[in-house]
């Protein structure tokens, strides 16, 4: 019998190991999930796809890094023992370091990133005896992951991956849920959580419906039924929000689990760069984030740091860039809100 080699759970694209300075620019099933949402999850290593792959700075920094993240600060806690988590903290760090301050660590947040996907990988390939301690270390270093995507270049798509992965990981590993240090890491748990930090906020109606005529000229271009879920999803979040902050926030965060719960070809398929609707909608959830922000959360409750605001802006100017002559009028708006987003403060929705 010839030995096989498994495929590895995660993988780094070649773009990122290639070019780690590049210019800068978990949950569990949702309430009602789309009904496209079919993952295997006895089949983890199926459901994710994989990309093309090539094999101390001031304290008051580090204190915003932690004060700007709570899920970091509970991470890093946990990370005593567990390799994989600790080189996944410690790249979040650096990256978030690398954005926010006047430092540059963005070769040693790649490296840690790289080593602790490889580290991933292996607990992956035989999670029959891991304990509660030990599904909970792998979802939180998967959550740092995610969270570091969102502070590089070219992580668009490694952040729904990477979430997707954490996801897939909570529901498939994870059975006594319950036991576990991120019970409340639910859909359900978050609603109630944000009921009380909800504060209603002067809406900007001029931005509300500019981001919703954007949406539904997208909508348009829609062909699959998941792009006609994911911008149904977007046009209701965003249609709640003049009247219901609650219920504009709740429709977010079935929005933003949409891609967790899709097949793997569909997933692939959704958030292939190449996919020009795909991308769009995709980058619209992540301006919505925005919007829906500076309307339901106090000024005081902004991020001390802008990073993941200023790579957002950076990502979207890539997406429109990339378009071809067909859907550039798709770009025109979003560039516009982008040049605002950049003079605005960066409140978001708490999304990792």
């Amino acid at each position: 019998m010839h030995a096989t080699t498994q495929k590895p759970y995660f993988e780094v694209p070649s773009c990122m190991i290639k070019n780690p300075s590049s210019r800068v620019p978990c949950h569990q099933a949702p309430t009602h999930p789309p009904k496209s949402s079919s993952p295997d999850n006895n089949h983890l290593e199926e459901a994710i796809p994989n990309p093309d792959s090539d094999a101390s700075t001031a304290n008051e920094e580090e204190s915003n890094a932690m004060n700007d993240n709570q899920d970091a600060h509970d991470c890093a806690a946990m990370t005593h023992g567990y390799n994989y988590l600790t080189h996944a903290a410690l790249g979040l760090g650096a990256s978030h370091l690398s954005q926010n301050g006047n430092v540059n660590y963005n070769a040693q947040a790649l490296q840690h990133r790289v080593t602790a996907i490889n580290l991933i990988n292996q607990q992956l390939a035989d999670t029959s005896h891991k304990s509660i301690a030990d599904r909970d270390a792998l979802f939180a270093a998967l959550m740092c992951i995610a969270a570091q995507s969102c502070l590089m270049p070219h992580g668009m798509t490694e952040y729904l991956v990477m979430s997707r992965g954490a996801t897939l990981v909570s529901t498939a590993m994870m059975p006594e849920y319950h036991r576990s240090v991120f019970r409340t890491w639910t859909p359900d748990a978050h609603i109630d959580n944000i009921r009380d930090i909800i504060t209603d906020q002067p809406k900007d109606m001029k931005m509300i419906e500019g981001f919703k005529s954007s949406a539904l000229a997208l909508e348009t271009r829609c062909r699959t039924e998941c792009e006609k879920i994911y911008c149904e999803s977007m046009l209701k979040a965003i249609s709640w929000l003049p009247t219901s902050s609650v219920e504009a926030w709740k429709e977010f965060v079935t929005l933003f689990m949409i891609p967790s719960y899709l097949g793997t070809e569909t997933f692939q398929s959704f958030v292939d760069p190449s996919n020009h609707v795909g991308q769009l909608l995709i980058i619209h959830m992540f301006l919505l984030d925005y919007i829906i922000g500076r309307s339901v959360l106090a000024l005081s409750d902004e991020p001390k740091c802008p990073g993941r605001k200023n790579m957002v802006i950076s990502w979207t100017e890539e997406v429109v860039d990339r378009l071809p002559e067909e859907y550039k009028e798709h770009g025109i708006w979003l560039k516009e809100f982008c040049r605002v987003l950049a003079r605005q403060d960066a409140r978001y929705l708490l999304s990792p």
